[in-house]
């Protein structure tokens, strides 16, 4: 794996067995809708998205392919939105109301959820982020919408790092990301409130969980991508996604 110099972009190197060949492929890691972007211009032979194709992607597309056929779209785990706080915040569990009103600026003092008397700061993914994407489509609506005073990262990475040093600080990301930070239980309405969790998550008893996509043309001219789709989908490819800290698909 090498690093590029443009932040969130890197190339994998790899040799093909019994060819005497390698292969680079070049990831570009800025979010769901720079990827479609990526697919339509050529310029990507697969779509990552950590959201469903949206209508309007659907239609633009159509004339190279059906991005909701079975030989275009493809599931490739299951994740939980976590929602995440400083480790010394004494809140460990809030309903998908309360976030809505905490991430609009309804709600500003952790106090009002029975934490400290504490101002509450945002964090959130930037408006490219297939994670904002299913956030807001969760979470948020028309008559609550983001927060102005919200902080905004392309990188979950940068988003966690952020959270750990401000105890005043509330975020969501992708399951993997959650390193060090604390984890809150989310409920929805009168149900019982979950951390997400290799169960949880892959019942969809934990109120944020949402499918994982690899979208691609119908017939892909480059020879590796549907070998890539079929590695993914497989046994070996789930468990790499299961390490990756994703919920795979296996039984």
């Amino acid at each position: 794996v090498q690093p590029l110099e443009q932040l969130n972009e890197k190339v994998v190197v790899g040799d093909l067995p019994n060819t005497g060949k390698s292969v680079q492929i070049h990831i570009s890691a800025h979010g769901s809708s720079t990827g479609f972007k990526g697919l339509m211009s050529g310029e990507a032979d697969i779509w990552a998205s950590s959201r469903k194709v949206k209508e309007k992607e659907v239609k633009k597309a159509l004339a190279m392919t059906n991005l909701q056929g079975p030989s275009s779209e493809h599931v490739l785990a299951i994740d939980g939105l976590a929602m995440i706080v400083h480790p010394h915040n004494p809140v460990n569990q809030l309903s998908k109301q309360q976030l809505a009103d905490i991430f609009s600026g309804k709600v500003t003092n952790w106090r009002e959820l029975g934490g400290s008397n504490q101002g509450i700061n945002l964090y959130a993914r930037d408006e490219n982020s297939g994670t904002w994407d299913s956030f807001k489509n969760m979470v948020l609506s028309k008559k609550s919408p983001l927060s102005e005073s919200a902080q905004r990262f392309e990188s979950s990475d940068r988003l966690v790092a952020n959270i750990l040093s401000d105890t005043g600080a509330i975020g969501f990301i992708g399951l993997a990301f959650v390193g060090e930070s604390k984890l809150l239980a989310i409920s929805d309405g009168d149900t019982q409130a979950f951390k997400p969790s290799l169960l949880t998550v892959a019942t969809e008893d934990y109120a944020l969980s949402r499918r994982l996509y690899l979208y691609t043309d119908d017939e892909p001219t480059n020879p590796y991508v549907k070998e890539f789709i079929n590695f993914s989908e497989s046994i070996s490819g789930q468990a790499v996604a299961q390490e990756l800290g994703f919920i795979s698909q296996n039984v």
